[in-house]
């Protein structure tokens, strides 16, 4: 099952039994896997997963289509690495 929250469109969240009630829940960052966690109260583990999605959100400083968890963007290169490398 699919877990959405409205304050974070790009994100799904998703939980899965791993053992005997042992879950691992994953948030999803436009459909790429960027936070886990594992534990046996998924309500918790549900909101541990919330509150680091929106913390990445709000360190990327981004809503919405330009938001991006840090270690899944792309690096930004600098006008002078671009004008470096030449057509």
């Amino acid at each position: 099952m699919k877990i959405y929250f409205l304050e974070l469109p790009d994100w799904h969240f998703e939980a899965r039994e791993v053992s005997a009630g042992v879950y691992c829940l994953t948030g999803l960052w436009r459909e790429r896997p960027a936070v886990e966690r594992t534990g046996t109260d998924t309500t918790e583990l549900l909101e541990q997963c919330r509150r680091e999605a929106g913390e990445m959100e709000k360190a990327a400083g981004r809503r919405g289509e330009d938001a991006c968890p840090p270690d899944l963007c792309p690096p930004e290169r600098s006008e002078s690495a671009s004008a470096a490398e030449g057509p």
